[in-house]
């Protein structure tokens, strides 16, 4: 196999220096020197496609005749003292997976570390089964580093959507380059009511550019290596959605509460961090905020979130939910449903509820008593506030080398994401998202 994946990286980067010699364009040499070096390429590519066919079916022989051999073994002979044993069978796993969807994939994605860790065996059915993984792109030659299956990086992927409040609820963007100039509607037509045979006043919608800038999080576990030739389905499981929950926790932490000093700076949406955003600048976004009756979330009244829900403007009020904290909706507005004999927030079909809108819970959110001057809930449509772009899906790696000596295996995820809130009102007119702030 490893000739076979040797080849198919050469045709890797074939297939992308084809497509770059196509793009060029020029006077009548430079086409003419284009299609020479086009046809150079194309002969390269017919002789590289026979041989790729040649390995791969090299590799259905050896499978072939491995199962016509297995199938074909004598049966053991069954005596009285061992007819209990003889026979083995696959027990399958009954446990409950928090981050594959079936324990088909995270059996495969465990097989794949379990090669990894030198497992024969292992190495074999992951051949067999089509588990393998080619680089896609340079890697240090010292790292030993490895790309791992597809399925565990989709897996990983939908976990972080699925573990960031903020990712859920925000725009988004996929970003072809590290800096996306988004566009951003700023104010519409106007319509104006005419008297007959009059001319009509025209008025053209108005718009200008949000900058996603893309920032690099990563995260990483380290395995014992006999842990990976042990266990299959569990240690998969594991592996993806610690990685997910290590990717999504840096997300929601720079996007409400932005990045320490010594990362890449992002301003979060409830905390001051390079210039901050909504509490830290109250002069700023003050039709955005409403003062709350107290500090502590006991002392909000139902009149400041009615405030709150009243201040969103009407292109918002579709889609719009609340955010808070998990300590808030309990001491808060659970307390308010249960004084009014409400339903305790709870809505079939859609989850938390209050006064008629979704819930969305972060731990970003105050989680204390005292939350003097700090935005201790949020109301709105943060799909027209902010914007989460991707620049790349999110790419995982191992490597038995980093900690050779210590016999472990690293698994890391890098991750390039832009965060970005736009479109926050100003003093005068609110936003998309109304800010409660503690008195």
């Amino acid at each position: 196999m490893d000739n076979l994946k040797k080849l198919q990286d050469e045709a890797v980067a074939l297939a992308n220096r084809i497509d770059a010699v196509r793009a060029v364009e020029g006077d009548e040499d430079k086409i003419a020197e284009r299609d020479l070096e086009l046809e150079t390429l194309n002969k390269r590519a017919g002789d590289l496609a026979k041989k790729i066919d040649f390995e791969k079916s090299v590799a259905e022989s050896a499978k072939n005749l491995r199962t016509v051999v297995e199938r074909c073994a004598p049966a053991p002979e069954v005596t009285e003292e061992r007819s209990e044993k003889v026979r083995v069978e696959a027990v399958p796993f009954s446990g409950r997976l928090r981050a594959f969807e079936n324990a088909k994939d995270a059996y495969s994605v465990g097989m794949w570390f379990k090669a990894k860790a030198g497992d024969a065996e292992a190495r074999r059915w992951c051949q067999d089964h089509g588990v393998e993984a080619r680089a896609q792109g340079s890697t240090g030659s010292t790292t030993g580093a490895a790309f791992v299956p597809d399925v565990l990086s989709s897996t990983v992927i939908r976990l972080v959507d699925q573990y960031s409040a903020f990712a859920q609820n925000a725009t988004n963007v996929v970003m072809p380059s590290d800096v996306v100039l988004f566009p951003r509607r700023t104010a519409g037509a106007t319509a104006y009511w005419v008297d007959e045979n009059t001319a009509i006043t025209p008025s053209d919608p108005t718009s200008n550019q949000v900058t996603l800038t893309a920032k690099k999080v990563t995260g990483a576990v380290t395995i014992a290596s006999e842990l990976l030739q042990d266990s299959v389905v569990s240690i998969a499981d594991w592996i993806a959605a610690e990685l997910a929950l290590s990717l999504s926790n840096a997300v929601e932490a720079a996007a409400w509460s932005g990045n320490p000093s010594n990362a890449p700076a992002v301003a979060g949406l409830v905390t001051t961090h390079t210039g901050g955003l909504l509490a830290s600048s109250a002069a700023t976004y003050a039709a955005s905020l409403v003062t709350a009756a107290g500090d502590t979330p006991d002392e909000v009244t139902k009149a400041n979130l009615l405030a709150m829900m009243a201040a969103v403007p009407q292109h918002s009020r579709q889609g719009a939910k609340w955010f808070c904290s998990p300590f808030f909706f309990a001491s808060c507005m659970q307390a308010l449903d249960l004084a009014q004999g409400g339903s305790v927030g709870l809505s079939q079909g859609m989850g938390l509820t209050f006064l008629g809108s979704p819930v969305v819970l972060t731990d970003r959110l105050p989680s204390g008593a005292d939350s003097t001057g700090a935005i201790m809930a949020l109301y709105g449509n943060m799909a027209n506030s902010s914007y989460y772009g991707v620049r790349q899906g999110i790419e995982i790696a191992s490597s038995d080398q980093v900690n050779f000596l210590s016999d472990q295996t690293v698994i890391r995820a890098v991750a390039r994401v832009a965060i970005t809130h736009a479109n926050l009102g100003t003093s005068t007119v609110a936003g998309p998202i109304i800010g409660l702030v503690g008195a």
